[in-house]
């Protein structure tokens, strides 16, 4: 199946949601474009290992504490 967007004159594209969806692309999500005689390939970009598992967990923990507090906290007052 074809999908049309249209460029803005700022240079930016809709991705067509049915493609968003079927590839769960979200807000954020690198893509590559590469040409080929073809035409112009668009993938999801690799995500990094290291922080991609952590990414689904983010926003999930809440606290009322600063940053400052919850360290110091863990790691004791600096004196």
């Amino acid at each position: 199946m074809n999908y049309q967007s249209t460029m803005t004159e700022r240079g930016q594209i809709t991705v067509p949601k049915e493609i968003r969806d079927q590839l769960g692309l979200k807000a954020g999500v690198s893509l590559t474009f590469t040409i080929s005689k073809q035409g112009i390939v668009v993938k999801k970009a690799a995500s990094s290992p290291k922080t991609d598992w952590l990414s689904k967990y983010r926003g999930i923990i809440k606290s009322d504490k600063s940053v400052d507090e919850i360290i110091e906290e863990m790691r004791g007052k600096v004196e």
